[in-house]
C-alpha cells in the first residue's frame, strides 16, 4: 500500500451496508481506497483508532467490538461480544484507556492490559455519543437530552471501592431533545465544546466554568457538528442534507444567534448543499481546507471550505455512518509493521479484587507476548508459600523464592506467627503502593 506524497492524512469511513468491507481507508485527497478492513458494520459514533496502530469498530447489528492492526487489514486482531450493543466509542489521545457507551452506563477499559476499570450511570436513555477532551477528561451525550462531562480519575477510583458513586464534574440539561454529536475544541481544559441536537440547536459551553457561551438556533435538527482548528467556524450537519457554517467571529451582542434558512440568509452565514437526506457526520482535514461529510444518501463528500464547492465525492453502499480523519503513521505504510503498543483483551467483567479488597495488579512487559500476574499469599498445609504464575515463555525467568531452613520443623505456634507477620508485611506493602498510586494520579491530574 502506498500514499500519494502529498498525502499526509486518510480517512476512514464506514457505512451501514458491509458489504464489501467494514471500515474503508482513503486518500482523500486523490479519492483512491488505500485498504479495506473487512467483517460487518459499524454504528454511528463507533470508529476509534488507537495510537496510529489498532482499529477498533462497534458493530451496527450486534453486540461485538472488531478489533485490527492496521498493517494486517486481511485479518481481524480479535472480536469482543458483550451483553449489550455499543452505540459510542471512544480512545483518549494518549491511547492509554477506552471508554464505550452501553445503553446509559460508561465502560472504561485500561488498553493495555484490556483491564474493565469502572462501569458508571448517569444518564437515563442511551449514549448517544463519548469525546475524549484531553487524557483525563471526556464527555458524553445521550438520548435523555443530557450531556454528562466526566474526570476520568474520578471515574477509574472505583475499583478500590465499589461503594464509590463518583460525581461528573458537569451536567448540562439545557437540550430539549436527544443529542446527536459532540465536538472537542482545541485547549485542552479551557477548551470549548459544542454539543448539537434534534432540538435545531448547537451550544457552545466552556469546560473551565462550565457556563452556556452561545446557543446557535437553526432551521431544522442537527446531527453533527464540527469546528475548525482555531475555533472561528462552526460546521453543522442538519436533517434535511445542509451544512450550516458559522463565523464564530462575528460580533453580536446576544448569546442567542438565529442561522436563517436559505430564503432569509444572515449575513457571514452559510450552507454547504449537495446531500439528499441527513448529514450523518462530519470531520475536518489538519490544514482546515478540507471538510469531509457523510450523509444517509450513501455518499461522502469532500469540501473546500473556501470556496463552498464539492470537489469530489465518495460513493457507498449504505448510509454512512462514520468518517475520521487521522496522520499517516508507519503501521498504514509497512505491512510487515509490528506494534509497538500492547493491546489486551478487553475485558466483560470488572477488574478482579483480593479477599482484602485490593485489586491483583498485572505487570506488562513490553515486547512480550504475555504479561506477569502477581497473586497474593495463600496458605497450604500449614506453611506459607508464594502464589504465582509462570513468567514470560521460554525466557528461563523463575521466580522462586526459597523457604527459610527449619520452616519444615516449626511447630504450631511458630507457623501462626509467621503467618501473621507476613501478612501485616504485605498489608504494609499495600498500603504504601496505594500510596504511590494516589500521588501519581495527583501529579498527572496537575500537569
Amino acid at each position: 500500500m502506498a500514499t500519494t506524497k502529498k498525502s499526509n492524512e486518510v480517512l476512514f469511513t464506514t457505512d451501514t451496508s458491509g458489504e464489501h468491507w467494514n471500515v474503508c481507508m482513503w486518500d482523500f485527497h486523490s479519492g483512491t481506497s488505500l485498504s479495506y478492513y473487512k467483517g460487518g458494520s459499524t454504528t454511528s459514533r463507533g470508529l476509534a483508532l488507537i495510537a496510529g496502530e489498532y482499529l477498533l469498530a462497534a458493530n451496527n447489528a450486534r453486540s461485538v467490538l472488531h478489533v485490527w492492526t492496521l498493517q494486517r487489514r486481511e485479518q481481524m486482531q480479535s472480536k469482543v461480544v458483550f451483553p449489550k450493543k455499543i452505540s459510542s466509542l471512544a480512545v483518549s489521545p494518549d491511547g492509554c484507556f477506552c471508554v464505550a457507551g452501553i445503553e446509559e452506563k460508561i465502560y472504561v477499559w485500561q488498553v493495555s492490559s484490556g483491564d474493565l476499570l469502572a462501569i458508571v450511570q448517569k444518564h437515563y436513555q442511551n449514549i448517544t455519543c463519548v469525546k475524549f477532551v484531553d487524557n483525563i477528561t471526556f464527555v458524553s451525550g445521550g438520548e435523555d437530552n443530557l450531556v454528562v462531562v466526566w474526570s476520568l480519575t474520578d471515574v477509574v477510583r472505583i475499583w478500590k471501592d465499589a461503594c464509590l458513586k463518583p460525581e461528573p464534574l458537569f451536567t448540562w440539561k439545557d437540550h430539549s431533545l436527544a443529542i446527536t454529536d459532540i465536538h472537542v475544541g482545541a485547549g485542552g481544559l479551557r477548551s470549548r465544546i459544542v454539543t448539537a441536537s434534534l432540538d435545531q440547536t448547537c451550544k457552545m459551553w466552556d469546560l473551565c466554568s462550565g457556563q452556556l457561551l452561545c446557543d446557535f438556533v437553526f432551521p431544522v435538527g442537527i446531527t453533527s457538528v464540527v469546528m475548525d482548528a482555531a475555533d472561528s467556524c462552526l460546521f453543522a450537519g442538519a436533517k434535511n442534507g445542509h451544512i450550516y457554517t458559522v463565523d464564530l467571529f462575528e460580533n453580536t451582542n446576544s448569546r442567542q444567534r438565529h442561522v436563517a434558512s436559505d430564503t432569509a440568509m444572515i449575513k457571514r452565514v452559510t450552507a454547504f448543499n449537495g446531500h439528499d437526506q441527513q448529514v450523518t457526520c462530519l470531520a475536518m482535514s489538519k490544514e482546515g481546507d478540507k471538510l469531509i461529510s457523510g450523509s444517509d444518501d450513501c455518499n461522502v463528500k469532500i469540501w473546500d471550505i473556501s470556496s463552498g464547492q464539492c470537489i469530489r465525492t465518495l460513493p457507498h453502499k449504505g448510509a454512512v455512518t462514520n468518517v475520521l480523519i487521522s496522520p499517516v503513521t508507519p503501521a498504514m505504510l509497512n505491512p510487515n509493521y509490528k506494534p509497538t503498543r500492547l493491546l489486551g483483551q478487553l475485558k466483560r467483567n470488572l477488574q478482579s479484587v483480593d479477599e482484602e479488597g485490593e485489586t491483583v495488579g498485572t505487570v506488562l512487559l513490553k515486547n512480550q507476548p504475555q504479561s506477569c500476574i502477581f497473586e497474593p499469599y495463600t496458605e497450604e498445609n500449614g506453611d506459607v508459600i508464594v502464589a504465582y504464575n509462570r513468567a514470560v515463555k521460554n525466557t528461563g525467568t523463575s521466580l522462586d523464592i526459597p523457604y527459610e531452613e527449619g520452616h519444615s520443623d516449626m511447630n504450631e505456634y511458630e507457623k501462626t506467627e509467621l503467618i501473621k507477620k507476613l501478612k501485616d508485611e504485605l498489608k504494609q506493602v499495600k498500603k504504601v503502593n496505594n500510596k504511590l498510586f494516589e500521588f501519581s494520579i495527583l501529579k498527572l491530574s496537575e500537569t
